[in-house]
């Protein structure tokens, strides 16, 4: 099966071009367009030719980071969503839920603790995961359209939306201090997706180990 493409906002970071690599080493079309670019551009873009919405780590609060907002709450439920750091806090903030001042940490590698999703897809048969942490800002309470799936030190590590096919990790699977990166990526793609990527997806497997 097809690989989906990526269309990965640039919210000014270094780390973009990391995110780049590693979705194109997989064989994915990656388009990258900066946070200036006008959300109905982006969105008919998406339209014309659907894929997977990343959005990029990125400095200061979601809200100021150009079109960043008006895309992400527009192609929430419309396309599929992947924040990361940045892009998370995004996510939190469109699903009703607020982040501030939490830290700052750059540059630390913490182990995640899982927050009763050992069985989730992009987490199953990974061990304990080391990250890689870089913000100053995240949320310790999720608004209720979020679910879990980790922390460190109660302050959300990842979450996926309850109803859209939306998730985010505040760490950086793209960094090299986050050993298991690209397979969450890759697992992250395929779940919002529901394609194919080198694992058998979830559905199959539940299906097979229930016939």
């Amino acid at each position: 099966m097809s690989r989906p493409d990526i269309l990965l906002l640039d919210n000014l970071d270094s780390f973009v071009y990391n995110l780049l690599d590693e979705f194109a080493s997989a064989g994915m079309n990656v388009e990258v367009y900066r946070n200036n670019v006008p959300a109905a551009d982006l969105l008919a873009r998406l339209a014309r030719r659907p894929g997977v919405l990343v959005l990029s780590p990125g400095p200061g609060h979601p809200q100021d980071a150009g079109e960043l907002m008006p895309l992400l709450r527009a192609a929430l439920g419309r396309h599929p969503v992947l924040g990361i750091c940045l892009g998370f806090q995004a996510l939190i903030e469109a699903s009703g839920g607020a982040v501030g001042r939490v830290g700052p940490v750059h540059g630390e590698a913490q182990t995640l603790t899982l927050t009763g999703s050992e069985g989730h897809p992009l987490f199953a048969g990974l061990g304990p995961l080391s990250v890689a942490r870089y913000h100053s800002l995240g949320s310790r309470d999720l608004p209720p359209t979020l679910h879990s799936l980790a922390e460190i030190d109660g302050i959300s590590m990842a979450a996926e939306h309850r109803q859209h096919a939306a998730l985010g990790f505040q760490f950086h699977p793209e960094s090299l201090l986050t050993p298991r990166g690209r397979e969450l990526l890759l697992r992250s793609a395929e779940f919002l997706t529901g394609r194919h990527i080198g694992q058998p997806t979830f559905a199959a497997t539940v299906q097979e180990t229930t016939q």
